[in-house]
């Protein structure tokens, strides 16, 4: 599908609601090394304009079903599971007996989890029957829920997608306006071209600033900008389930990534508007 059809269906069509909208780094005991306080649970932060957001579980088992119920009190789980399998291996279990008691033990509806299976594999080189095998795992414990992988983009286009996933999204970074961009246009446009019946596409929101952003020309109040371009192409691309900003607290990566949290404040409030104009609150 061309940008110049992407952007007549948006100018045409009115917006529809994205089932998901959240970020990264929300819920995972991150300490931001750009405030001064031990804050590591930012919920409070996105209540109101997300709806889903990233849950890691903790080091201690025992706090495992208290950390699922506080955050689904107050959104869609995005849960972390990659470290429960043998990626680098056959994709078997390791942890995943005991995340899935505890995910019973919960007693959510399991169809309320996003479950982040594994981020950027082939990257990784991870092989795709290991994710084959760990997502197929996944979807016979848990049939209702949504199972995700993330790629990374790169210049040979998308890596086949595993059918046994439901949402598959690829992060592409320092891209000021990516439907203005033909090079992402046709990555998305090709991605979105293989998944098959019953899978959806997920983006990945430009949501942080690093040297590599200062590098590419984008100040960090250039950010507010980018995150209005991906709030129109969110709207501009059917049949997309949901957008997660990378990220919302910063350090994830190294001690140079700001997340939102960390830039001007006209960047969180662009934010704010995104999140309100794809998924509603206040």
């Amino acid at each position: 599908m061309s940008r110049l059809l992407l952007l007549l269906l948006f100018l045409a069509s009115p917006a529809k609601a994205l089932d998901f909208f959240g970020y990264v780094g929300v819920m995972c005991d991150l300490d931001d090394p750009f405030d001064d306080t031990h804050i590591t649970d930012y919920s409070a932060e996105v209540a109101g304009f997300t709806n889903a957001n990233h849950v890691c579980l903790p080091a201690d088992p025992t706090q495992w079903v208290p950390r699922l119920r506080a955050a689904n009190a107050q959104f869609r789980p995005i849960l972390s599971i990659e470290a429960a399998f043998d990626f680098a291996g056959s994709g078997e279990p390791t942890l995943w007996p005991q995340v899935r008691d505890a995910i019973m033990a919960s007693g959510i509806d399991p169809s309320r989890f996003i479950f982040h299976l594994v981020d950027e594999p082939t990257l990784r080189g991870f092989a795709p029957a290991a994710v084959s095998r760990a997502a197929q795992i996944v979807r016979t414990d848990f049939p209702t829920a949504e199972v995700m992988v993330i790629e990374a983009c790169r210049i040979e286009g998308p890596p086949a997608v595993v059918p046994e996933v439901t949402l598959w999204g690829f992060d592409c970074y320092t891209f000021a306006d990516p439907m203005a961009d033909p090079a992402f246009m046709t990555f998305l446009n090709l991605a979105q071209g293989q998944l098959a019946q019953g899978q959806r596409l997920v983006l990945v929101m430009d949501a942080n600033h690093t040297p590599v952003h200062a590098a590419a020309g984008l100040t960090q109040d250039d950010m507010a900008d980018v995150a209005r371009a991906y709030g129109r192409l969110a709207q501009a691309t059917p049949g997309l389930a949901g957008m997660i900003g990378y990220t919302w607290a910063g350090g994830i990566d190294n001690a140079q990534e700001r997340g939102v949290r960390d830039m001007p404040a006209a960047v969180i409030a662009a934010h704010r508007d995104v999140g309100r104009m794809l998924v509603g609150g206040n």
